[in-house]
């Protein structure tokens, strides 16, 4: 008997090549093959280095809260794979991740772990008939899975440095990756710092009508994504108010009184956050328990800890995506930062933080996979 756990452990198995593709003419075929149930419902695609995960649940939510029946489909997960796939805030059962991607498995046994859960999210919204469905790109956009639906409205939150190895070195070159997005005539919303020249003459070119959000807002974003999609799916007064106010779980979240999770994860990110929190607490003095992907450079956020952290703690993790702790330690060290310690597992880092100055706001931060790990061991310390 095929099992949910061992079904998803083949498909973590499977990964997501490094090597680029050149087209998206394979990941059309595979939904082709699958009958194109992204054609069957309208979407709103979002892009962007950060704030695209909290945009599409503000606007999934105010739909919801209207009457909808909502897909979202949103990447990275914190908890259970189940989190990527939802309609109406109920996660994609077991059984029916077992019974898609057994389907998948053997319709596509070339194809890797985001392509298939894509299409795993198109075909379950299509079943579960949904209205509209709010699809956040998983990395990019061009070349992006995703990037086979023709949406209603096509956002890009914020341009930033983050996979520059796959994306270009330079904002213009990322930006202009996250750009593939935009879609003949369809509307397009620019955050406040997505405002790139290219990214303009990129809509201009296609006939896109653009928005412009001058404020660096998730909610300024989700609030004129809900005008331009009224005329479709009308959403009252109250439904936005509500909608809007929408977090994710781990967004600058306090899961205790003195304990706050975020999951910044590049440097604009955690800019962001250290500044929210000198803003909301001036007086508390930030320890952070750290861990990075594989995939997230240090260096660059060395200058930040500088400036806003008092004490870093570092611990040994049990997910194969995290950066060894004792690397990290020797890298910050190497990079001026010196108050920094390794622990043998997330409980004892933690109790360490907790234990320290009173007026300290312990501040769990720098991966998605980190998440799960530390905020269980809350229960045991």
């Amino acid at each position: 008997m095929t099992t949910y756990d061992s079904v998803i452990s083949h498909l973590f198995s499977l990964g997501n090549s490094a090597k680029r593709k050149q087209d998206l003419e394979g990941s059309r075929k595979l939904a082709a093959a699958l009958g194109n149930p992204q054609n069957n419902y309208p979407t709103v695609h979002i892009a962007g280095t950060n704030g695209k995960g909290s945009v599409a649940n503000k606007i999934a939510e105010a739909l919801r809260l209207e009457g909808y029946r909502v897909g979202l489909y949103t990447s990275p997960h914190l908890f259970t794979y189940r989190e990527r796939i939802i309609v109406n805030q109920e996660m994609i059962s077991e059984e029916e991740v077992v019974t898609g991607l057994m389907r998948l498995f053997e319709l596509a046994p070339e194809s890797q772990f985001f392509e298939l859960t894509t299409l795993l999210a198109f075909d379950h919204f299509a079943k579960k008939n949904v209205d509209i469905a709010v699809i956040e790109t998983g990395l990019g956009g061009r070349l992006d899975m995703t990037n086979i639906i023709y949406p209603l409205l096509s956002i890009i939150t914020t341009i930033d440095f983050d996979h520059q190895e796959i994306l270009g070195s330079t904002l213009e070159a990322i930006a202009k990756e996250k750009g593939g997005i935009i879609k003949d005539k369809t509307p397009l919303i620019l955050g406040a710092m997505a405002n790139f020249p290219i990214l303009r003459k990129m809509a201009h070119a296609k006939q896109a009508p653009l928005y412009l959000i001058p404020e660096d807002e998730n909610e300024d974003i989700a609030y004129k994504a809900l005008e331009i999609l009224h005329p479709y799916f009308p959403t009252s007064p109250l439904a936005k108010m509500k909608g809007i106010a929408k977090l994710p779980p781990c967004r600058f979240q306090m899961v205790e009184e003195n304990i706050l999770a975020d999951v910044a994860h590049n440097p604009s990110a955690f800019r962001r956050l250290f500044t929210e929190i000198r803003k909301r607490f001036p007086t508390r003095k930030i320890a952070l328990l750290l861990a990075l992907s594989k995939d997230k450079p240090l260096e660059p956020l060395i200058p930040l800890f500088k400036k806003y952290v008092e004490e870093i703690a570092l611990f040994s993790s049990r997910h194969a995506r995290l950066k060894n702790p004792k690397e990290l330690e020797k890298r910050l060290k190497d990079g001026g930062y010196y108050n920094v310690e390794v622990f043998e597992a997330a409980p004892a880092a933690l109790k360490h933080l907790i234990n320290g100055e009173n007026n300290r706001l312990v501040t769990i931060a720098g991966s998605f996979y980190m998440m799960e790990e530390t905020l269980v061991s809350l229960v045991t310390i």
